[in-house]
This record gives C-alpha cells, structure tokens and sequence, in this order.
C-alpha cells in the first residue's frame, strides 16, 4: 500500500505541524507496550545489505585485500578464506538464505532492544504479507515482469562491453561472480518463506524475546497462511482488540500506514468509542537512511486544530479525520493510479482548505454512519462537489505539474518571485509584462519609474558579464543594463526563461554519480564505459531515454519564449485530448468509452473506501479475498471524473449501489489463489524453474499464462525505440511498466488449469492450505509471562515440528520436535 511519497511530502507541511513537529529523526528509546512490526519491509532492507556486504567481501577477495574485510568476517562469523573461489563456491543461495534469515531475527532483536524501552513492552504481533486480493497480485505481477526485463537488459550491456571488462582482470572476475540474491524469495510459499517462519515459531525465539523484554506476556506471529498484507493484518487486529490504555508502536516503512494509523486514532464509529490513543509509527527513512518517529496523536490534533480554526460550525475531531484522511487516498493509493493534476507536495493545504469550504457551505461530513447496516458510507453530493471544485484549475495544476516535472529551475523561480505553486503563473506573467515595458524604455530611451521590488528581482535574474548584480544599487544596475544594450544592441540575458531537467550523462550531476557510483566498494576503481552504460541506463538518460520511452507527462504544456519573454501555453484540452488517446486509446472525451473508464475508477475509489474503512469484519476477511482490479496504468483526469459523477446525480443510489456491488467481488479463499498459485501467477516462468516444485515444471513451460520475456528483451535492445515499455511519468525504472496485451490474466481461468497438477504432500505444506496451519501461523503465547511455563507453545511446536517431519522426512525437524518433547 502506499499514497507515492505523501511522508515525504508533509514532513514539513504547515498544517501537518501547526502546533508541534509530528514527525522526528529517532534518538531516543519509545515507550511502548504494544509494539506491531510490518515484517516484509525488514526483509528487504536486510537483505539488501547482506547482499551488498558479501560482495564487498568477495571484492576484496579477488584483490587479495584481506585486512579490510576483517570486521566484515568476524561479524558474519565465517572462517577465513584462502581465496575468492573458495567463498564464492560457499555461498549457495542456500547459504545466503540462511545469513539473511539470521541477519533479519538479529534486526528484529535490535528493534526491541535499541529502539524500544524494552522493559515495558507487553506485547509483540509481527505481521507477514499473506497471499493479497487481486488488484495487488496485478502490481506484484507487473513488477516482476519489469524485474525480468530490467535484469535481462542489463545482462545486454554486460555482454556488449564485455571484452573491454575482460583488460579490468579483478573487475571482470567480480562481475562475473557477483553474489545475487532473488527478491522473489520475499514471497509466500517459497522455501525461504517457509524457513523465515520456521524460526519465528521457534522456542529459541520466543526465549530470547523473553531475554530482551522480561515483561512480555503475548507474542502472536500472523503468518503468510493468513490471507493479506501486513499493515492491513495489523489495523485489524488493533480494531480487534480491547484498546486497553497504553502506547502502541506499529514498525512499518510504508508511507500511507500514517493514513491508516490517523484512523485508529479515531473513535472507530458512533457506535464504537474505542480508539487507540498515543499511537506511532516507526519507520525507516531511505532517502535518509534513518529512521523516523511519527507521533500520530500530533498529526491527528494538529489537522483538527487547523479545521476548527477555519470552520463557522463545531467540527467532530474524529468525523473530520475520518474525511481528509479518505480526500489523500482518493489521489494515490496502492490500488489506483495517483490522479496526475494533484500533487500532495505542492497540494496539501489546498486540499484541506477545499474540504472546509465545503463543510462550511453543506454542514455535512464527507462520510457517514449508517445506523441500520453499521458500516460507514458515503457522501455523493460531497464528494461531487469535491471534485467540483477540484476541475475549476485543473488545467491551472496541470500546468504547476507540467513545470515541477520539466523544469529544473521551477522551484527557484517560484521562490525568487514570491510565489506559491498556485499563483505563479500570475506572477511570472506580471514579471515578465514589467520586463517587456522595461526593455521597450531602455529601447525608447525612455525613464520610466518601476517598482523596486521588480528592479531587485531582476537584478538577480540578470547576467553581466564579469559584473555582479547582487552588489550594484538600483541606479547602478539600469545604468549598467543601459550600457550593454549601447555597446551590443541587444539586452542582457535574463534568467527567467525555463531550464529542462537533463537528460545526458554529460551534465555534471549525473557525472558526479557516476565517478562516484562504485565509492562503497573500492574509490580507486577505475569508472569504465560499462558503468557509464549502466547509469544511463538505469537513470533513463541518452539514448536509453527512447529506447525505455521515458519522457514527463505531457499535459499542460507551458515554456517561456526567450525571444519576447512571454509566457505561452498550450490549450489544456489538447494536453487532454492526447492524454486520453495515448493511455486510454479514447478519441472522443465525451464517449460512452469514457463513461466505462470513469466508472470503472469511481468502482475503485469505493472499493478503496470500503477497504480502508469497512473491512473489519475479521471473519469474513479472513476468508474472503476480493477478485476486483483496476484495469489501467493511468487515472482519469478529476474534469472528467466530475463531469460523470455530476451527469448522474439526479441517481442518489450511485455511489451507494456500486459499493454493494464491491462486496460481490470477493469470493472465498477455498475458491480463491493460495500461495504457491499465487507465487505461479505473479512471477515469469523463468524465476518460477528456481523457486516451484518439480511437479509443476510441465505447466510452466507449456502454459500459455506465461510469455516469452527473453524474445521480448532482444526486441527491446535491438530497436532505438519502442512501445512495450511505458516510462512516461516515471520517475524509476522499476515503476516502468510493460504493455503487454498478450498477458493473460482471468485468474479463474489460470487456477482451473493449475489445479489439473496434483500437488505432493511437501507442496502442500508450502500452499498455505495445508489442514490446521492456521495455528501455527497465527499463535497466541500468553504464557510468556513465566518463562518456566510455556508448555502450550511447546507443545503447540511440537505437533508443528513433528507433522512437517511426517510430511517431508526432513531430519531436520525431526530433531527438533524430539528435542521439544523432552522438555515437556
């Protein structure tokens, strides 16, 4: 899940912090009693690093540099190495596994013990992502497919510079034996899955859990058998609970978690007071590589404070949470496309300030209760005014959005002028209206008077030749303007005009990348074509630029024409018209195939809606999974959404008949993926060799669910352009996405033609279906309390340990549950 950058972009909002900072770089220990970690996240981190450390290892192998790998070995505690062969031959994907495995539990252990006042935590629940509804599994997929593809084109600029690398001998003999490691193990029903969890159902863990926190009393491990991902698992069973007093910490990096954590802070319903109060969030900041304190109750007071301080009526503090906290998902969550003329970092406030107007005109919330079904509901003349009042400068933000994206001086320009995103277009136009009147003066050899505040801006602006502006007074600097007019017969450069963001390896930031990229491995290494090739190709610069068709958005065209200094624009609708035709193949705006993109992302917003603030049903969830997606890269334009919403409004039972039928797409998780068909359906067929058991070999590579990606990148590479892979708007390569219409994806058609494989007992240990699973992967220790009392986990591990031996004659486990049964 995850609103794109919204931590980021209210860090420091005003409204976010109108009292007292919301958020703050971690120092200190946090109180907590109940402490939740979103579990994925520190897998990825960790084995990140891992991965990065093993090849620093095997670097320093190759060029015989023993000493500055010393800390490194002692630390992963290996023996010592007589040569590059003998670690590279040791560290089988088995054995990485195995460190990450290790490295992850001994983050775990940091985070209770370094970040927490571990003697006051009562309560530990870590969450693992269990197979997702369907609009996730199409993320997931796509994301692999763009994995596939990304790797397999840089194994081309491999080869291509291959014989160049081959002079760099210790060069060519580290990126011939690099250690990697697969992001796909990070998935449901793989192995190292399944041996994660082995460890976090262990006694051993659980004592030194105990070790670490000795007033712990519950420890409950929610395990990729139970269905969803791990932020949505922890908000239910937080609304599950008593809410018993106390601090909560949830563990999580993921950006809208706040979103979710802002709505515990509320009372749950009108009907339910419970809430949790004095709540944060933990996460790890990447950009920064720290991690962040957010103080929810904060954020909470400080939005309301700034509400009431602007509303003529009395507001309800957690009615009016539950409202602006849905107004941010609308504009990018997980599930939908981010809507392209809102941009949370520039509209914040004014998103804010558009939901108190409204409020203070209707005197309604947003959302509602409903009495008779219990669940929340939603506003339709509301929210049609919301998106009302949104279209009236859509094409004004487009235009903001069109600068922010294209221009790399946008924001100093909107400083330089005083301006806000909202009316910079008002500024600069005035500025350069004064400009022109100037010019055409000095021309006449006319003294017109002008205002200071426009001299001193120009000042700033212009550009004299071995002269500093900053420095000359007012008469000074026309004076000067006047004398290079004379001399040259023509005017200073001002720098007013727009500057493109680069796009070339050549310009000096993307070049100080680059001379420093391989820094963390070895400063003298030699920087070589192939690393100049790399970059361009992952930062889509030079000829990659086309070949990845990587290019801004392009609505609401603006530039400043340097030849007269005028501020010139293109007509929104025809940004609009093409919008439409590239991404959504409609030529006409106003066709019934427009009202079927509309609708289908109106469906999205209210099932995002009963997602977030309906779902807890925890039964019902539990073993239902819902089948719906979104079937676009993009999301229409807010014009459009309006129009639609406002043509059908005479029908108040829109919005509310289309959340009914958002419950008809769940089915139950019997009829529905587990987790090796869910790891068949999101993954290449390629990967799926390494990670799938044999049985399922025939199906991987007869299936016509599966593409042929390695003919597809040959294509790529051999072509300057092509259109397979969109890039526009993109900021990453891994958010690039494939068009590929070939890709099969009725999922009901793909599970009727999986379950024709039997799978063996072993694989169904792996499905997560596997009879009583459940237990194990979802266990309530209440007797830690006494740590010469834990028989029921024992004896819980036990019949765990003893079936996964019966079931794979692993001796594992074998010993494992004998060891345990004598001490019971």
């Amino acid at each position: 899940m995850g609103i794109e950058r919204f931590f980021s972009s209210v860090e420091d909002n005003k409204i976010a912090n109108l009292y007292s900072k919301f958020s703050k770089t971690h120092k200190n220990r946090i109180i907590a009693e109940k402490f939740y970690i979103d579990f994925n996240s520190i897998i990825h981190i960790t084995s990140k690093k891992v991965v990065n450390d093993l090849n620093t290892i095997l670097y320093n192998l190759i060029i015989d540099n023993h000493k500055k790998i010393k800390d490194l070995i002692n630390y992963y505690s290996f023996t010592t190495f007589k040569n590059y062969k003998e670690f590279k031959d040791e560290m089988t994907d088995d054995k990485v596994s195995n460190i990450i495995i290790n490295e992850v539990i001994q983050a775990v252990y940091k985070l209770l013990e370094y970040f927490l006042v571990s003697d006051q935590l009562e309560y530990l629940y870590i969450a693992i992502d269990g197979v997702p509804n369907r609009s996730k599994m199409e993320e997931q997929r796509k994301r692999r497919y763009m994995g596939y593809v990304i790797s397999g084109l840089r194994n081309k600029i491999f080869e291509k510079h291959e014989e160049m690398l081959k002079k760099e001998v210790s060069r060519y003999i580290f990126e011939t034996n690099k250690i990697t490691w697969s992001k796909n193990y990070i998935t449901p029903g793989t192995i190292f899955m399944e041996n994660m969890q082995d460890v976090l159902k262990s006694v051993d863990f659980e004592l030194k859990i105990k070790e670490i926190c000795p007033n712990i009393k519950t420890y409950i491990f929610d395990g990729t058998s139970i269905i969803g991902e791990g932020e949505k698992k922890i908000v239910d069973v937080i609304r599950k609970g008593e809410q018993k007093k106390g601090n909560y910490v949830i563990y999580s990096p993921d950006s809208d978690v706040s979103l979710l954590a802002l709505l515990l802070n509320n009372k749950f319903s009108p009907v339910d007071n419970r809430r949790v109060t004095k709540l944060k969030v933990l996460r790890h900041n990447q950009q920064k590589n720290n991690y962040d304190v957010i103080d929810i109750d904060t954020l909470a007071e400080n939005i309301y404070l700034y509400v009431t301080k602007n509303t003529k009526i009395p507001t309800d503090k957690s009615r009016t949470i539950d409202d602006v906290v849905f107004i941010f998902t609308v504009f990018g969550n997980d599930f939908l496309p981010k809507v392209e003329s809102i941009n949370v970092k520039y509209d914040f406030d004014k998103l804010v300030d558009i939901y108190i107007d409204i409020y203070n005109s209707k005197k309604e919330y947003l959302i509602k209760f409903d009495e008779k079904n219990k669940v929340k509901i939603f506003d339709q003349d509301f929210f049609i005014e919301l998106m009302n009042k949104l279209k009236n400068n859509e094409g004004g933000n487009l235009q903001k959005n069109y600068m922010s994206s294209h221009f790399r001086n946008y924001d100093k320009l909107r400083k330089l002028l005083n301006a806000t995103s909202d009316n910079f277009n008002e500024k600069i136009n005035n500025f350069l209206n004064n400009l022109r009147n100037f010019n055409n003066s000095i021309r006449n050899n006319k003294d017109s008077k002008f205002d200071d505040d426009f001299i001193e801006k120009l000042k700033l602006l212009t550009r004299f030749d071995g002269l500093n502006t900053r420095k000359m007074n007012i008469k000074e600097f026309i004076d000067n303007y006047k004398i290079h007019y004379e001399r040259d017969g023509k005017f200073p450069k001002v720098m007013i005009t727009f500057f493109p963001y680069s796009y070339s390896i050549n310009n000096p930031y993307h070049q100080n990348n680059v001379e420093t990229s391989l820094d963390y491995l070895d400063p003298k290494l030699k920087i070589t074509d192939y690393d100049r090739e790399i970059y361009q190709f992952e930062n889509m610069l030079d000829s990659y630029k086309s070949k990845l068709n990587s290019k801004p958005l392009d609505l609401g065209k603006v530039y400043v024409n340097p030849k007269n200094y005028t501020f010139q624009a293109e007509k929104i609708i025809d940004g609009v018209t093409r919008f439409y035709e590239t991404h959504f193949s409609i030529e006409n705006i106003n066709s019934k195939n427009m009202d079927n993109v509309i609708y289908e992302y109106v469906f999205g917003l209210m099932w995002v809606f009963d997602y977030y603030y309906n779902s807890f049903d925890f039964e019902f969830y539990q073993n239902n999974l819902s089948l719906w997606h979104y079937p676009y890269s993009k999301a229409p334009l807010i014009t459009q959404i309006h129009n639609y919403l406002d043509k059908n409004k005479k029908d108040k039972k829109l919005l509310p008949n289309i959340t009914k039928k958002v419950k008809e797409t769940y089915k139950k998780t019997e009829d529905y993926f587990n987790c090796v068909e869910h790891l068949l359906y999101v993954s290449p067929a390629k990967n799926l060799l390494s990670l799938m058991p044999n049985e399922y070999y025939d199906f991987i590579k007869q299936s016509d669910f599966y593409i042929d990606l390695d003919t597809l990148i040959n294509e790529i590479w051999n072509k300057d352009k092509n259109d397979v892979i969109d890039c526009v708007g993109v900021m990453f390569l891994n958010k690039c996405l494939l068009k590929l219409s070939s890709i099969k994806k009725d999922p009901e058609e793909f599970l009727k033609k999986v379950r024709k494989v039997t799978p063996t007992q072993k694989t169904l240990l792996r499905s997560c279906k596997f009879p009583d699973l459940k237990v194990h992967h979802y266990k309530k220790l209440t007797t830690l309390n006494k740590i010469n009392n834990h028989e029921s986990s024992l004896f819980n591990n036990y019949k765990y340990y003893k079936r996964r031996y019966l079931h794979t004659n692993n001796l594992k486990y074998k010993k494992i549950y004998k060891r345990i049964k004598k001490q019971l």
